[in-house]
């Protein structure tokens, strides 16, 4: 048995259920379940009358958004940004949206969505991140 191996995997569970908080609250909630209180996506689709396989996907999409560098960088800068960059990098990394769904919901062109974007990958890149 590997120790290091379960504490690592303990530390991400960790690491992901703070990282929740800057979820959709749909998301959080299942990031929580999960890693946070051990529940079963078997048993969290059998509450929310959805197939098993339905609720893994949702949960590795959030998991995996949550897990990024590119998550982490905005969740800890997007405050300090002028105002549109900010929108649409919380729309982007943090909130899961499309550039198209981005630029919909913020009333932008997806020109403008696609420049602020590529700009947020490349602050989070300079840094050492993987955009």
């Amino acid at each position: 048995m590997d120790t290091g191996r379960r504490i690592d995997r303990r530390r991400d569970a960790e690491r992901l259920v703070q990282r929740a908080a800057w979820l959709r609250p749909d998301e959080r909630a299942l990031i929580e379940a999960v890693f946070g209180e051990g529940r079963s996506c078997t048993d969290l689709a059998k509450l929310m009358g959805a197939t098993p396989d339905v609720v893994r996907r949702r949960v590795r999409r959030a998991a995996k958004r949550a897990g990024s560098d590119l998550f982490g960088f905005v969740a800890s800068r997007r405050d300090t940004w002028p105002g549109e960059l900010s929108r649409v990098a919380t729309k982007c990394a943090l909130e899961g949206a499309t550039l198209r769904g981005a630029a919909a919901d913020l009333g932008v062109s997806l020109h403008v969505v696609r420049r602020h974007w590529d700009a947020v990958r490349a602050m989070c890149a300079a840094e050492g991140g993987t955009p």
